[in-house]
């Protein structure tokens, strides 16, 4: 069984995953993402490549800002092929 330390990184790199894959079904670039939730583009990088330790806050943040539940964004990445769910479609966020 991995440590903490270890399972942490493992969600955190899946989150950044999922973000990632998120956004981009939903067509929506990173400076367009940062614009939306008023941070940096830098820390929406960060938190995709999992080097970024996103606190509960910016995790609602980034739910809310992308459309969908917190727990889509604790899920296991699909490796590329989001699945956004009923009522979830790519549109345009803002």
């Amino acid at each position: 069984m991995p440590d903490e330390k270890d399972a942490a990184t493992v969600i955190i790199k899946n989150l950044g995953r999922v973000v990632a894959e998120i956004r981009t079904a939903k067509g929506v670039s990173q400076t367009s993402l940062a614009k939306i939730m008023g941070i940096p583009v830098q820390q929406i990088s960060g938190i995709e490549t999992g080097t970024g330790n996103p606190t509960l806050r910016s995790i609602t943040a980034f739910a809310v800002a992308l459309e969908v539940e917190v727990i889509d964004l604790l899920k296991k990445p699909t490796g590329g092929k989001s699945k956004l769910g009923p009522g979830r479609k790519k549109k345009a966020l803002g």
